[in-house]
């Protein structure tokens, strides 16, 4: 991108300028991020960089941003951005060119947008396309949704344009507006649908005011009526979501104010500076609080705050100037300057930047570059006036440094030898990757400590070096293990895998890390725990230290424990029991899965006598105290205590009509028929037969799929006859029956 930008600038350098004033922003946007090159030591030390010096004995740059060559790449990307945004506001348009223009514009959007239809519809993306949700060509469904929401907001001044007047090209902005509107429902992007509805009912509250066009205007509100009906009719998993932004939910930890929350904290040992530019994602880790989870944070999913965490206030406040300044440029809105198009530009440019409050748009340059197009379509032409030829001469050496610019990104991706940018940090790893696999410890050494030099906050780098120093220098590797935790304090995923590679080489290294893991684990702790138990069960050591955390939780005792032989669980359970005596850490569930462990592993006699003399445990005992007494021969007792843990089933709510004599028939036809033996039995109830009754369940309850509901009834009308055995052998048929 930024070779085609330099060659723009080298062979046509623009021919109009705006009044200085409106590009001074532009310039302190680009020079403002600099300041994260000022000496750290001028500034209060934020918390993170003394871990990182201090703690973990890292030698970071004096600069306040602690990774220059990242923070230069990354201000380069800004100025390549601001640069065609000015580059773009320069060219003036006659109002058949601009309309011209956003017919190109919306009638490609439209294409792409109907290729991304069919690609998903085919389940085969494009090899270039990197679309996480398989639908379009952004790695961010959001700001695939914003590019078309964008696109679709030019369509309704389209319409207003050639309505009427072009037949055909009506028919094809309804078209495209059709192909654009399913490509936002397919992408299931909220800010898209909600960036589309909003804007292009500001369009037409704006042009009912603006023009007298009473018969478009209702034309207008048809169609926009037309699409919020089909959304709702045919919106599916995207009006689903929007629906669910009401109610509260529970599927995120966190939410986006959450992490903008902790986003600014990032300032507070530099508010005007913020951390340097392209550092956010390496030092937002050590300020997560409220938006603590295991999932690690890229962006702020906000592009406002991003700018305020990475550049400081300073640039924010200097951007909120320029945006005002190029939607000053929009006015006024007079007849022969192309104003319904430009009103809808200027609709998109705010959209653009209200979405920035809550996505991260702004920093793709794919979903930005467009939005130049809206600035230059909204700027009213009297604003510009003709550029200098040393403007004209400054841009054509702009031209030749983006170009050089250009040619080094490439470069980085195909050189021989490793450059200091983004590109050379993944080629690193990708190398040390490949040493590893061959056994070359010294080569992946050797390429993680050069890139280490340009990326010093890298978890990964660290994790791999300390990889490559297992055996050799385990010291070492236990250092930048720490350091890579650190770094990335919030994954169970990332100690877990440390202690693997500890397994055979240090259990006590192993233990360490796994403890770590444990700590982490935010979703499934005792699913990690089993796991963990079952790769390191088979070395002493780490089976010790496992026993040991069991102790200490209900949940992983029972793991630990299921799989043990009758002595090692006598023994386990009575150090625990000598730890807790009342099993008070312990919930119900809990103490009912251990006593079924203990009935089954040292035998129910032995169980009973220890429990008995318990009496917090009797409820959680009752089904094991109940199985002995059955054992004895006491079945009327061992119903009783059993039946009173058992709550009533739902039984089916049946239509009883019919005589007896049919059901009976219909029984001996289809035994298989348990609706109808259902209501016979009921029947049969009604009129107190109990016999009868239950002979119609016992028929039923030797079919295959017998509902659960029939062996607890079974046991029910046995007791009251006084068939205590079976009563007791038709409630353990129901337990079964539930597991």
């Amino acid at each position: 991108m930024s070779l085609l930008v330099g060659l723009g600038f080298l062979l046509l350098p623009p021919r109009h300028r705006l009044p200085a004033f409106v590009y001074l922003p532009a310039v302190l946007l680009v020079l403002w991020p600099l300041t994260a090159f000022l000496p750290a030591a001028w500034f209060a030390m934020p918390a993170w960089r003394q871990i990182l010096t201090r703690d973990l004995g890292l030698s970071l740059p004096g600069t306040i941003t602690p990774q220059p060559w990242l923070t230069i790449e990354s201000w380069l990307l800004l100025a390549l951005g601001l640069s065609w945004l000015v580059y773009a506001t320069s060219l003036l348009m006659t109002s058949r060119t601009r309309w011209n223009l956003a017919r190109f514009y919306v009638t490609g959007a439209g294409l792409l947008a109907g290729l991304a239809i069919l690609c998903a519809l085919a389940k085969q993306p494009l090899p270039f396309w990197h679309a996480a949700q398989h639908f379009g060509f952004f790695p961010n469904r959001n700001q695939m949704g914003d590019w078309l929401a964008l696109a679709a907001l030019l369509i309704p001044a389209l319409l207003y344009e050639d309505w009427g007047r072009h037949r055909l090209l009506t028919m094809w902005w309804l078209l495209v507006l059709g192909v654009i509107g399913t490509a936002l429902v397919m992408n299931y992007s909220r800010a898209g649908i909600l960036l589309f509805f909003v804007g292009s009912t500001l369009f037409l509250l704006w042009i009912s005011l603006m023009r007298r066009w009473t018969g478009r205007l209702m034309i207008g509100l048809a169609i926009a009526i037309s699409m919020v009906t089909l959304f709702l009719l045919f919106g599916g998993e995207t009006r689903d979501r929007l629906q669910r932004m009401a109610q509260p939910s529970d599927e995120p930890r966190y939410s986006r104010l959450a992490i903008q929350r902790d986003a600014l904290a990032l300032k507070q040992a530099s508010p005007w500076t913020g951390v340097g530019l392209g550092n956010f994602n390496a030092v937002f880790p050590f300020a997560r609080d409220m938006s603590r989870s295991e999932a690690r944070i890229l962006h702020p999913e906000s592009d406002w705050v991003w700018l305020i965490a990475e550049a400081g206030w300073g640039a924010w406040v200097v951007a909120v100037i320029g945006c005002a300044l190029v939607l000053g440029l929009h006015f006024p809105m007079e007849h022969g300057t192309a104003r319904t198009v430009r009103l809808a530009a200027g609709i998109a440019v705010l959209g653009f930047a209200a979405h920035g409050l809550v996505d991260v748009s702004a920093h793709r340059l794919g979903t930005f570059l467009p939005v130049c197009l809206f600035v230059l379509l909204l700027i009213h032409p009297r604003y510009l006036e003709p550029a200098s030829s040393g403007l004209r001469f400054g841009f054509r050496w702009l031209g030749l440094v983006w170009c050089l610019v250009g040619v080094f990104f490439i470069w980085s991706w195909y050189s021989p030898q490793l450059l200091p940018a983004s590109a050379g940090v993944i080629r690193a790893k990708q190398s040390a990757d490949a040493a590893l696999a061959k056994g070359d410890s010294s080569t992946a050494l050797s390429v993680l400590n050069q890139a280490l030099d340009w990326a010093p906050l890298d978890w990964e780098l660290y994790y791999r070096r300390a990889t490559a120093q297992l055996v050799s220098n385990p010291t070492n590797a236990r250092l930048d293990f720490w350091r890579a935790r650190t770094l990335e304090p919030d994954s169970s995923l990332l100690p877990k895998q440390e202690g693997l590679l500890w397994l055979n080489l240090s259990p006590i290294a192993t233990l360490t890390a796994w403890n770590e893991a444990l700590r982490r684990d935010r979703h499934n702790v005792t699913e990690l725990y089993s796991e963990l138990l079952q790769h390191g069960g088979n070395v002493p050591t780490v089976r010790e230290g496992l026993k040991n955390i069991a102790l200490n939780r209900p949940d992983f005792f029972l793991v630990f424990t299921s799989g043990l032989a009758p002595g090692e669980f006598r023994e386990m359970r009575m150090r625990m029991l000598a730890r807790d005596p009342q099993l008070a850490t312990f919930s119900v569930a809990q103490q009912q899965q251990f006593f079924r462990s203990w009935s089954d592993k040292e035998g129910l006699a032995s169980f009973v006598e220890v429990v008995q003399s318990v009496s917090a445990w009797r409820k959680a005992a009752a089904p094991y105290l109940a199985r002995r007494l059955a054992e004895q021969g006491a079945y009327a007792q061992a119903y009783a205590l059993l039946h009173a843990t058992r709550s009533d089933p739902v039984y089916p709510q049946l239509n009883t009509g019919g005589s007896l004599e049919a059901l009976q028939a219909r029984a001996l036809q289809r035994p298989d028929d348990f609706a109808n033996a259902y209501i016979l039995a009921r029947m049969h109830l009604a009129a107190s037969h109990y016999t009868a009754a239950l002979e119609v369940i016992r028929s039923t309850t030797q079919q295959k799929g017998c509902p659960v509901y029939f062996f607890h009834l079974q046991a029910e009308i046995a007791a009251r006859l006084g068939l205590w055995e079976e009563a007791w052998k038709s409630l353990l048929r129901e337990e079964a029956g539930h597991r």
